[in-house]
């Protein structure tokens, strides 16, 4: 499977997946055909059906034969909590998330040093672009966007699909301390000279700056999550 494709296909996920959350598509729906998602999202039917595939596997969708496939009767848990975890969202638990996504993320730098494509710094350093645009329109929720779209962007651009898949199962806790951070705004050039500093060491291929980026991110996260909970 070439990553063109991979990259098509996560993006008509991530759409349809939108689409549910706003309630646009709805438990019961009929997805449009093949044919017609391939025109709606200018892609492949090849993307179009490994989307439906990983739809399917999460259990979010279902084929019929001679219907289509239909949006499974779900909880939101299924789609932004496919691990099933639970636990409290306490500063405790959640310090202790942050601390395997330190680990985490050197792992995945590791892995984008050696093939990271130039389509994918420039996406990169967009996002970055971007996180500097509303943080300086004081824009704190398209900030915490963007904030959140770096870090995946990281993930996916190692075209992994083991890493791919643990970065969703956290997903929604990620999303969580992102949004309760975001109050901090004062705080919040800390994390963007981070994100600069991390995708500085990418472009430079220097794993011991990105390292140290991260291992400082996580902490001014730390801090930002316990005021925040305070």
């Amino acid at each position: 499977m070439d990553s063109n494709r991979i990259k098509k296909s996560q993006y008509v996920f991530d759409a349809i997946i939108e689409d549910i959350k706003i309630k646009k598509i709805k438990s019961g729906d009929l997805l449009p055909t093949e044919a017609e998602l391939s025109k709606k999202y200018n892609v492949g039917r090849g993307s179009i059906r490994e989307a439906n595939q990983s739809l399917e596997m999460m259990g979010i969708v279902k084929r019929q034969a001679g219907i289509g496939t239909i949006v499974n009767y779900f909880s939101m848990d299924t789609i932004f909590n496919p691990g099933n975890l639970q636990f409290d969202l306490d500063y405790e638990n959640l310090s202790q998330l942050l601390d395997f996504r330190k680990i985490f993320e050197e792992i995945i730098i590791i892995m984008l040093l050696e093939k990271i494509s130039e389509e994918d710094l420039k996406d990169l350093k967009e996002i970055v672009d971007l996180e500097r645009f509303y943080y300086e329109r004081n824009n704190l929720e398209k900030f915490s966007e963007y904030d959140f779209l770096f870090h995946r962007k990281l993930a996916y651009s190692t075209n992994n699909i083991a890493v791919i898949n643990i970065h969703n199962i956290i997903f929604p806790f990620l999303k969580y301390i992102m949004r309760e951070t975001v109050t901090v705004a004062k705080r919040l050039d800390e994390t963007l000279t981070d994100h600069e500093e991390i995708l500085e060491g990418i472009q430079s291929k220097d794993i011991k700056k990105v390292k140290e980026a991260i291992s400082r991110h996580i902490l001014h996260v730390k801090d930002f999550l316990k005021q925040s909970l305070k």
